[in-house]
């Protein structure tokens, strides 16, 4: 099995990309800053919920950028430059090429979002701290509660992380099956198009459904059923309004990632089959 040592290579060339640091350190500063900046609000509640919010929309954003130019670094570069000749010239077989790649893109990923998980948390509680001194004369109570508050702040924002990673997964897994056949710009496109449709399957297929049609119908059966409803994996809101997700719930996540993940990467293994590099 060659899927360990090709995932490690595509690890390391895609940690030596200059964009993935671009991204985390802009995101960080971007939160950094947003976090002191005045928001308006008279409930101190409002103002931490809304830091927390910022966060985690600022991770998902940052990783689904970070995941498609990976992808196209990774793969797309790599055939276009021919380079993938000498990969395959040993004995690498196709779909080892291919899921190697999907590896190496999870684990580098990974590498990325558990950085990002404790920047963001401290942030996060830089902001709560900053709010808190702001609203101490109303509030004074909750100076002496700030380590309490704080270690909750934690639990929800890794969990919260957890789940944005595994959206942007299933999100890489795309990016991969198009990367691996259709042209760099077309890829950048679909995926950008699966994130914002996946967002929106649930109303988007009740609303083909209710058209009445048969072509509504089955329209609404395949939006439902083929396009990964990534909605079910933001749970900004919840984090915001201090729900901590239960570990459950991140399971079925979990599996959820792993269906899609799995079958993507196969569609990708397929075509990459019939694709022409020698």
């Amino acid at each position: 099995m060659r899927i360990l040592p090709i995932g490690t290579n595509t690890l390391r060339e895609t940690l030596h990309q200059p964009v993935v640091y671009v991204i985390v350190i802009g995101s960080v500063v971007l939160l950094a800053v947003a976090g002191q900046l005045p928001r308006f609000s008279l409930n101190i509640h409002d103002e931490i919920r809304s830091l927390k919010d910022l966060a985690l929309g600022t991770a998902l954003i940052s990783g689904m950028l970070i995941a498609i130019f990976s992808a196209v670094h990774a793969i797309t570069a790599e055939i276009q430059n021919w380079t993938v000749i000498t990969v395959l010239s040993k004995p690498v077989r196709r779909w080892e090429f291919v899921v190697g790649k999907f590896v190496g893109l999870a684990m580098m990923l990974g590498v990325v979002f558990a950085v990002l998980t404790v920047l963001y948390t401290l942030l996060v509680w830089l902001g709560m701290w900053t709010t808190l001194k702001e609203f101490e004369r109303v509030y004074p109570e909750l100076m002496d509660q700030y380590w309490q508050e704080a270690a909750v702040v934690a639990n929800q924002m890794w969990r919260g992380m957890l789940l944005c990673y595994l959206q942007v997964l299933v999100l890489a897994s795309l990016g991969v099956a198009f990367c691996v056949r259709a042209p760099m710009v077309v890829s950048v496109m679909v995926f950008f198009m699966v994130f914002v449709l996946g967002h929106f399957v649930r109303p988007l297929s009740e609303m083909l459904r209710r058209g009445g049609s048969v072509a509504g119908t089955a329209g609404g059966w395949l939006v439902r059923h083929i396009i990964p409803d990534l909605d079910v994996l933001n749970v900004s809101q919840e984090v915001g309004r201090n729900v901590v997700i239960e570990s459950r719930y991140i399971t079925q996540a979990v599996v959820f990632m792993l269906v899609y993940a799995a079958a993507f990467v196969m569609i990708a293994v397929l075509l990459f089959r019939r694709r022409e590099v020698i």
